[in-house]
């Protein structure tokens, strides 16, 4: 079933009358969702039930959006005539002439950006007798994005091998690594997080992948704050952590989302938690493969962690504090056209995996003493089972530079 049959399919089990979404299409993965069509100064798209869809640009960006997009393309002034300064506006005046034009009353909105403006064009709907769809969560097209077609699927794969090989250049480069005293010297120098994060730019760029949200790469203490980005001059010192987390987005919008964590030395106490976390995955793994539920893969991983000394989050849900050492974080996230999707793996998710899901698997362990621990790999659901995004797994053991 293509994309219009199961947006018409969706509409009907909702009740919904028309659909609309605007915005760009980097910042809006909704709009970019529905049009599939890169359009740098965004446009408006616009489906009402039983009708093809259409989609709405200025003028500049008519040839490209009637190459890729399927359905009907005008512009805003072919629409409304000279459209009004204030973009909310013209944006408005669209809506409720295609409304008008298609008979339909009630609209659900996805919109993303600034929100008065968001309020501005729902009051010029409501002022025209319209009315906007207050939609609970997940929305319709939360709903749709959600189980990624074997085409979305595809796109994630490439760019994860892509990133594979970022890592395989990073395990390259910490080779070639040398201890002086507490010190890590590369090429003569003393080794600098910046060095590290000035390699993956590079990789990344070379593939066309864009660090959208930025990289972690944190060292040392430090990198007990899991979302710690670190800093350019942070040193890289013998016996404590290098997590690096890398989740560029591709030139279709798409992203991808991956960690491993590098000891430079060796330490024992870093090494129990690493292997920790390796085995939390492989547990959260099979509660999932089995049918287990989202929720039930987050509380294996917490009691795994529980019995060998550490807090967990789960100790959240009875009014306790967040614990600033152990497992500080939910178990993982769906990826798709944003970083941060369903399904969710943590407590409150009620649900198994169903066909379709692309997510993460991402157990870490942080002590601010030593340092912290992520291992963190995307995964697919399909036909039942769980499969690696980039079709086999980069190493998972802790690297270790001696």
């Amino acid at each position: 079933m293509g994309l219009r049959e199961r947006l018409e399919e969706e509409m009907g089990r909702r009740g919904i009358e028309a659909v609309i979404a605007y915005g760009e299409s980097r910042s809006n993965p909704n709009f970019y969702y529905l049009t599939r069509v890169l359009i740098p100064r965004g446009g408006l798209f616009f489906k009402a039930i039983g009708s093809d869809p259409v989609l709405v640009v200025s003028e500049v960006d008519l040839g490209l959006a009637s190459k890729g997009f399927e359905g009907a393309v005008t512009t805003f002034s072919e629409l409304i005539g000279k459209p009004p300064r204030d973009p909310a506006d013209a944006i408005a005046l669209s809506i409720k002439e295609l409304l008008r034009r298609n008979g339909v009353s009630k609209v659900a909105i996805y919109a993303r950006g600034e929100f008065s403006a968001s309020l501005r064009i729902w009051e010029r709907l409501r002022e025209g007798g319209f009315e906007v769809i207050v939609e609970q969560y997940p929305s319709l097209v939360d709903s749709m994005r959600e189980l990624k077609t074997e085409e979305e699927r595809r796109r994630i794969s490439e760019i994860g091998r892509s990133v594979v090989e970022v890592f395989e250049s990073i395990c390259e480069l910490l080779g070639e690594c040398r201890i002086r005293g507490n010190s890590v010297y590369h090429g003569g120098r003393p080794l600098r997080v910046g060095d590290l994060k000035s390699l993956a730019m590079v990789e990344l760029a070379e593939r066309g992948l864009v660090p959208a949200e930025g990289i972690i790469i944190s060292s040392g203490r430090r990198s007990s704050d899991p979302h710690y980005p670190g800093s350019r001059r942070d040193p890289i010192r013998k016996g404590y952590p290098i997590v690096i987390d890398i989740f560029p987005r591709g030139e279709d919008c798409y992203f991808f989302d991956m960690t491993r964590t590098f000891l430079i030395g060796r330490s024992a106490a870093i090494e129990r938690m690493h292997s920790l976390v390796v085995r939390a995955q492989g547990l959260a793994k099979d509660v999932l493969a089995e049918g287990g539920r989202a929720s039930e893969a987050m509380d294996a991983a917490c009691e795994l962690f529980e019995r060998n000394g550490f807090e967990t989050i789960r100790g959240r849900l009875e009014g306790g504090p967040i614990p600033r050492r152990g497992f500080i974080h939910s178990l993982g996230h769906g990826v798709g056209l944003t970083i941060g999707e369903r399904p969710f793996l943590r407590h409150g998710e009620d649900y198994p995996l169903r066909e379709g899901h692309a997510f993460t698997i991402e157990p870490g362990l942080y002590d601010p003493r030593l340092g912290g621990v992520r291992v963190e790999d995307l995964f697919f659901f399909e036909g039942g089972k769980i499969r690696a995004a980039t079709g086999r797994l980069f190493p998972q053991e802790l690297v270790i530079i001696s």
